[in-house]
């Protein structure tokens, strides 16, 4: 199964939603979307807006891939050992307020942590692909250290 999740952030993430709903709609597993405030409504995969912390882990554990936005989801996954594939959200498409999610996935890829994509239609064959394994020794300490750096800079 392939979890995507786009976060709360107010501003729509429909660019990634409406790509990975065209793969669901040819792809052999199953995937489930956390949509949050996009406008766009998949029709080929079970989705829901918003859940809980304690359900996205669940989501995220069960999943053969996370496919995130550029933020705290990815830590989730890699203290999971699941692997991520991460699209930021990108000010030049009205998704963000900056481009802090991608100088962060770009930081990520980089380490060799994650499988970073910016242009939504590598997806297909990213998801076809071998991905960075998350299985690295230091990642769930390092995971726990973001978090909290994220947490002090809201």
């Amino acid at each position: 199964m392939i979890f995507v999740t786009v976060g709360m952030h107010t501003q729509s993430f429909h660019r990634l939603i409406q790509a990975m709903d065209g793969y669901a709609a040819t792809a052999s597993e199953q995937v489930v979307m956390q949509i949050g405030h996009s406008t766009y409504i998949p029709r080929h995969c079970e989705w829901f807006q918003f859940a809980s912390y304690q359900d996205m882990q669940h989501w995220s554990q069960e999943a053969r891939v996370v496919v995130s936005h550029g933020a705290t989801s990815i830590l989730t996954a890699l203290q999971q050992g699941t692997p991520v594939v991460a699209v930021p959200r990108e000010y030049r498409f009205d998704e963000h307020i900056d481009d802090h999610q991608v100088e962060f996935v770009e930081a990520l890829a980089r380490a060799g942590w994650i499988t970073g994509a910016r242009d939504v239609k590598d997806l297909n064959s990213i998801l076809c692909s071998p991905l960075a394994q998350p299985g690295m020794p230091g990642i769930p300490s390092l995971a726990n250290n973001l978090r909290e750096l994220v947490t002090i800079l809201r």
